[in-house]
Formats: structure tokens, sequence, C-alpha cells
């Protein structure tokens, strides 16, 4: 897979206004992300902040599908902090 593409499309695609694609490429997210040469690529591509926001306001599978993501990410100590980051963030905004 051509990493820096591949994974730029995707979290691009986490952003759709559309349901079902948000909730497709939260899947391909918790699919890469199992893998740990993918998870540090995925999230400096930006795939954090928006599978946070798909678990804040998400329909219940895209909820399901990015906080598997997430916790697929998370394997990477690097990645804690950067989730910690954006949950604390958003947590500030009173959504959580």
């Amino acid at each position: 897979m051509e990493e820096k593409g591949a994974s730029a499309a995707i979290v691009a695609m986490l952003s759709s206004e559309d349901q079902g694609t948000c909730e497709r490429a939260a899947g391909t997210v918790t699919n890469l992300a199992a893998m740990p040469e993918y998870q540090a690529v995925l999230a400096t591509e930006g795939a954090i902040a928006p599978l946070v926001k798909l678990l804040e306001k998400g329909s219940h599978k895209g909820r399901e599908e990015a906080a598997v993501a997430l916790s697929n990410l998370a394997i990477c100590s690097a990645n804690q902090k950067k989730i910690a980051q954006v949950v604390s963030i958003v947590r500030k905004r009173g959504a959580f």
C-alpha cells in the first residue's frame, strides 16, 4: 500500500458528510491500525480528530468503528498522547 496517498484518502473519508462513508473509513482505519507499521502513519495523516468526532456524533455503528479504531491507534504509545489531547479539547467544548 502506498502509505501516504492511501492513508490521506482514508482520513479524508472520515470527514465525509455521508455517515456510511465515515463508518466504512473508520472500519478501514480499524483494520490498518491493527498493524504497527500503519499506526503512526494514520495518526500523522490526521485520523485521530475525525475519529473522535465520529465517536462523539456518529451513528451507533460509526461510534463502534471509531472506538475500535482509536483503541488500535492507541497501541502506539506516541498516539496515546495525541488521542488524549484531542479528547481533552473535545471535553472542554462539553461534547463528552
